[in-house]
């Protein structure tokens, strides 16, 4: 009876020992999977933050479209307003704004297609590719209606360019490449360095996609040319945000260029 109650004893101190022991390395394991976890969130956060700084300076109206919002502070709100959504990643929010923008009336056509554009763009970003495809439908049925050809020429540029993004967005390699091509051959008449310089880079990224790295080295070179261009055009204390984004894009330009050079 002694013998079966220290077993028995035993047994139970054991079974607690056992059970402590599974709690303590529960608490361990939820720890470090909480850890983990938390590490995880924080790498995908960075690496979303990025990713939206990247798309903001590449999905930007240019400037020459910016000018043409006017002076209404209503119509300049919005819009800026709609960018703070966006870079927030609030997609859905920031659809919500650019089509208040487009209930202003009177609103340049111009500035109608580049609503569409953003607008697409978001749909893109959500997912919804359909509803992207039916504003950038929009976008189309009005360039035609454009009366001045430089408008027109602006504005067939951008429509071109934010297609070939989402079409490189969703690997189309080769059909982007095309359209980033012709934005190339008729960028120089919109005077936009900064828009070219965005093009050049992504233009690379599509190349190295594509297995032409010379080519794609070509290109990080002349879009750094192009950014360090650009930033005579531009100062702090004038155009702070485009002065950001040129040092911006020209950061991710030699970064790229430092990748080619650690690997060889």
């Amino acid at each position: 009876i002694v013998v079966l109650g220290f077993l028995i004893l035993g047994l139970s101190f054991w079974i607690a020992t056992y059970e402590e022991n599974e709690k303590a390395k529960s608490v361990k394991t939820i720890q470090g999977l909480e850890l983990e976890n938390f590490e995880l969130e924080l790498e995908n956060f960075k690496i979303s933050q990025e990713m939206q700084k990247n798309r903001l300076m590449i999905c930007d109206l240019p400037e020459s479209f910016i000018k043409k919002l006017g002076n209404n502070p209503y119509v300049i709100q919005l819009y800026n307003t709609g960018k703070n959504e966006e870079r927030k990643g609030n997609f859905k929010g920031a659809i919500k704004t650019y089509e208040k923008l487009l209930e202003f009336k009177p609103l340049p056509d111009i500035i109608r297609i580049s609503m569409y554009i953003l607008i697409g763009n978001c749909y893109s970003d959500l997912g919804n590719t359909i509803k992207a495809q039916q504003y950038f439908d929009e976008a189309v049925g009005l360039l035609p209606k454009l009366g001045n050809a430089q408008d027109a020429l602006d504005a067939s540029i951008m429509f071109v360019f934010n297609l070939g993004y989402n079409l490189m967005k969703i690997g189309l390699w080769e059909e982007s490449q095309e359209f980033f091509e012709f934005c190339l051959e008729k960028i120089d008449k919109l005077n936009d360095k900064l828009l070219k310089a965005n093009i050049l880079l992504k233009s690379s990224e599509l190349l190295l996609n594509l297995n032409k790295k010379n080519k794609a080295i070509d290109k990080i070179l002349l879009a750094i040319q192009v950014y360090q261009e650009a930033l005579k055009a531009y100062t702090l204390e004038t155009l702070t945000e485009k002065y950001a984004r040129i040092h911006s894009g020209l950061c991710s330009a030699y970064l790229e260029i430092s990748k080619f050079q650690n690997a060889n």
